[in-house]
């Protein structure tokens, strides 16, 4: 049987959100908040909470809930609903300083004899192969990476690839 997942599982780059399963229901081992509320006497159902990034509700399914809903159920919408902002606005004020002093993760700090140094943001870094293999089974930090970059292609080796050229 083949499931389908509704759009609003789906993060902005078409990906099923990491709190949902394959299956497009909620994955029970992400971390919830979880409340009952009840329609009558008869009817009960649970509004999750997610406690990674508050401000998003869903029933059990998976589908999205209104704050209304949530509201109701207990939740703090309005204090949720400012962290959520505060998240975004930090996520965004992090981009900006990346963008204004030209730190991109993932971009080339060094190279040389096809052994690459790449920056992964916070003064740690990766060293990779020509194929692109990492050879580190940890991050280093930078100095320590350039070191290992010495020691796996000195530079009087690159200079003297270049004088033959």
């Amino acid at each position: 049987m083949a499931y389908q997942v509704h759009s609003s599982n789906l993060d902005n780059s078409g990906n099923l959100s990491p709190t949902h399963a394959a299956n497009g229901a909620l994955d029970l081992n992400h971390p919830w908040q979880i409340r009952p509320i009840g329609f009558g006497t008869t009817t009960q159902t649970e509004v999750f909470g997610d406690k990674v990034s508050p401000g998003n509700y869903y029933s059990r399914n998976g589908t999205k809930v209104s704050a209304e809903v949530a509201r109701q159920a207990g939740f703090d919408v309005e204090a949720d609903m400012r962290e959520k902002q505060r998240a975004e606005r930090l996520a965004q004020a992090q981009k900006d300083i990346n963008a204004e002093l030209g730190r991109v993760q993932g971009a080339v700090i060094e190279q040389r004899g096809g052994w690459q140094i790449i920056d992964l943001g916070y003064g740690r870094a990766d060293i990779k192969d020509a194929s692109g293999k990492k050879m580190n089974s940890r991050p280093l930090s930078v100095p320590e990476a350039q070191r290992y970059l010495d020691a796996l292609a000195p530079q009087a080796m690159e200079d003297s690839d270049v004088k033959d050229e």
